[in-house]
């Protein structure tokens, strides 16, 4: 049964809370559909904060007032499909701007296929340095973390903390104090788990050996566009088949394919011709 009166309660709270800057936080929490289609969270500081008035089923936003984060903690979770359940929250996160920032550059360059062509051992980016803002130039977030919290967020996040991504660069600041400066990604791998992306890593090393195994030749045009190698994913097979044997015949390619299949001609072309 839920609790009395109808209302939503924090069954219990997990946090680990990180001064002003990101904040994870784990819960069990009540749901039965109220009269007015709204659901309320009452955490164990007694700091109600509103469900978004949504359908069993939907996606919610819920937010927890936790004593030492006064500000408290959006995240998206689902509302059961059944009212007068428990849910489990698993985790939550908000990120410092100083965060973003890292984020963005890291994810730019991922995009550029840098990381990517450095794993295969081609170009000079790395270590891969992100130079920081300076303190007055950080923005404050609207969820209310202050400038101070932008240090504690960044270290959190580091190498040193969790295990994989950047390592932090400081300066001396004052007598007691120093302040970060850059972040410094050393390898492509800490770049790539940082981002997530392990999976699309898996994926481009699966494709270039399977390119290279055809091809030989290709070897370069690889290095030079890894982003392309990801972007024709499941098409390889055909797009291999129809270079190999031009009059092949299989499934219709699509014109990006069609035309990336004549570039990688004139690709080997030019690699016959310089042989």
């Amino acid at each position: 049964m839920g609790p009395a009166g109808g209302r939503e309660t924090v069954k219990s709270v997990d946090t680990n809370v990180v001064r002003d800057g990101i904040s994870h936080v784990a819960g069990t929490v009540w749901l039965p559909l109220s009269r007015h289609g709204r659901r309320t969270c009452d955490t164990p500081a007694g700091a109600p904060q509103a469900w978004r008035g949504m359908p069993a089923g939907a996606s919610v936003r819920l937010r927890f007032g936790i004593p030492s984060v006064p500000w408290g903690i959006d995240g998206r979770v689902p509302v059961p499909p059944v009212a007068g359940i428990c849910c489990r929250v698993n985790r939550m996160t908000m990120a410092h701007p100083v965060d973003q920032f890292i984020h963005a550059a890291a994810l730019a360059h991922w995009q550029a296929g840098d990381a990517l062509r450095a794993w295969l051992g081609d170009g000079d980016s790395y270590p891969f340095t992100i130079d920081l803002p300076a303190g007055d130039a950080i923005p404050l977030a609207t969820t209310g973390i202050d400038r101070l919290g932008w240090v504690h967020s960044l270290e959190t996040a580091s190498k040193c903390h969790a295990g994989h991504g950047y390592r932090i660069e400081y300066v001396d600041a004052a007598a007691t104090a120093r302040r970060p400066v850059r972040v410094v990604f050393d390898e492509p791998i800490d770049l790539i788990r940082y981002l997530g992306r392990e999976e699309e890593l898996r994926r481009f090393l699966q494709l270039a050996r399977d390119i290279r195994s055809r091809f030989p030749a290709l070897r370069r045009w690889i290095e030079r566009q890894p982003m392309e190698v990801l972007a024709a994913g499941d098409a390889w097979p055909a797009i291999l088949e129809r270079l190999g044997q031009p009059q092949a015949s299989g499934p219709p390619l699509s014109p990006q394919e069609s035309e990336l299949v004549e570039r990688l001609r004139a690709v080997l072309a030019d690699a016959a011709e310089g042989s």
